[in-house]
């Protein structure tokens, strides 16, 4: 039997179900624990951890919105403030790092600090087997993006098994946002139908709470979602197999193992100076 490769992409890959771009993000694992925002996040008495950056109301816009993002307690975190020429995208948070294939470009301006841009359709992020979001398991997959549109899907990121089951996040050709998520008895779809061009980073929000999906661009919650009865978990086996990619600039790219309130979302849509 030939061995299967699970794997968690951001930036590339078409989709046979006509869903198209994710980068591959390598390293996740499974069942990433929670981070208590009030304890995990602030420094040990030791002075090792990560501090909490200054959320203050003249703090720098970054320091701000970061600031927002810990509070909910992200399981993995991808702010791509990495070196420019660098071939690892660091997770803060899980230290699930992404891994760089083709060429991604680091230290181009974000919505706050710096983003990467993948100029190539074969470029894409790393990350490895993790975060199946089966089930009835909450999430939020947040991102920034501003894709290069033109003929084809573009991913932001996504998990295949083959050409079926698994989930993806991208924009079609005319701008509209999508999430599909399909398993062996169910499948979750989120969208919007309102074309659009984007000049400047996009807020890109899903969240599931195990039982409702929900999906926000730009801090405006789309109408259209479907979520049937929850079945069996979602099967994850081989290599991601869609075509595509993502070309454009993604940015503060986060992941938590519940959903974000509305509220949460307006407040980290309005702390990036939105």
């Amino acid at each position: 039997m030939p061995r299967v490769r699970h794997v968690l992409a951001f930036g590339a890959v078409p989709l046979t179900c006509g869903c198209g771009w994710f980068v591959d993000l390598g390293g996740l694992s499974d069942g990433p624990a929670t981070v208590d925002a009030a304890t995990d996040d602030a420094p040990a008495a030791d002075g090792s951890g990560p501090p909490l950056p200054d959320a203050g109301p003249d703090a720098p816009t970054s320091s701000r919105y970061r600031a927002a993002v810990l509070e909910d307690g992200p399981t993995s975190y991808w702010p791509f403030d990495d070196e420019p020429g660098t071939l690892v995208a660091v997770d803060v948070i899980g230290g699930k790092n992404a891994v760089v294939n083709g060429k991604a470009v680091f230290g181009r301006a974000g919505i706050v600090g710096t983003g990467v841009t993948l100029e190539a359709r074969e470029s894409y992020l790393e990350v490895g087997n993790v975060y199946d979001f089966a089930g009835s398991a909450p999430f939020t997959i947040e991102a920034w993006a501003e894709p290069v549109l033109d003929s084809a899907f573009l991913n932001i990121g996504g998990k295949r098994d083959g050409d079926r089951f698994g989930w993806v996040l991208y924009f079609r050709q005319e701008g509209t946002a999508q999430f599909e998520q399909r398993w062996m008895s169910g499948e979750r779809v989120g969208y919007n139908e309102t074309p659009r061009a984007y000049a400047r980073p996009a807020h890109v929000v899903v969240t599931f709470d195990g039982a409702k999906l929900a999906m926000y661009l730009d801090n405006e919650k789309f109408l259209k979602v479907f979520v049937p009865a929850t079945g069996s978990a979602m099967t994850v086996g081989a290599s991601l197999v869609w075509g595509g990619g993502y070309t454009g600039l993604l940015d503060e790219i986060a992941i938590y193992d519940k959903a974000l309130s509305p509220e949460r979302v307006s407040a980290h849509y309005k702390a990036a100076g939105r």
